[in-house]
């Protein structure tokens, strides 16, 4: 019996089984996140951005240079302004993703006369940075990829670094001794 039909079936029902997807490492944020097969990586020095385009979606990543998630909204609060319009956000609620706790809240806004949905949320890598994550969403069809948007977000994961390599073997300041004749 063949493993194939069931492999086939089985891919077409788990979505992004078998499709090429990319984990995006941020050093200088400290995080790495998912990005889904068909959406695109955009860098800006620290600063990310996770797009698809139909509908379009938009995630960006911001790093902040404090440990605290409130105070990091409040910091980018005036960089939001022209991306967030007059939203009208509901109160945040505390949220923890793989171990990074932080802030989240939605609201709605519109965009060049577009109803779009907003997702601000705040995340503290460590004692003296966070990331606060910036979602806005065309609001006519984004129930197309609200499983994804739920994805990448939930991939979020502190940057373990990698153990550095073992420290190399001095050099003795004075050669060691030649070996002893030998005697044959």
């Amino acid at each position: 019996m063949s493993l194939r039909p069931l492999a086939l079936l089985i891919s077409l029902l788990v979505p992004g089984l078998l499709h090429a997807e990319e984990v995006h490492r941020a050093p200088a944020i400290g995080i790495e996140v998912l990005v889904p097969d068909g959406w695109k990586l955009s860098t800006d020095g620290p600063m990310f951005t996770v797009l698809h385009e139909d509908p379009a979606v938009t995630l960006m990543f911001i790093p902040v240079d404090t440990g605290d998630a409130a105070q990091a909204l409040e910091m980018l609060e005036p960089q939001l302004k022209p991306y967030l319009g007059k939203a009208e956000m509901e109160p945040p609620t505390a949220i923890t993703i793989n171990g990074l706790t932080g802030i989240t809240g939605d609201g709605k806004t519109k965009l060049d006369e577009i109803s779009a949905l907003v997702s601000l949320m705040s995340l503290v890598i460590d004692a003296r940075r966070s990331v606060v994550v910036v979602g806005l969403a065309q609001e006519e069809g984004v129930d197309k990829v609200t499983y994804e948007v739920g994805r990448v977000l939930k991939s979020i994961r502190r940057l373990e670094l990698a153990k550095a390599p073992p420290a190399p073997t001095p050099k003795p300041a004075v050669d060691p001794a030649p070996p002893a004749a030998s005697p044959y």
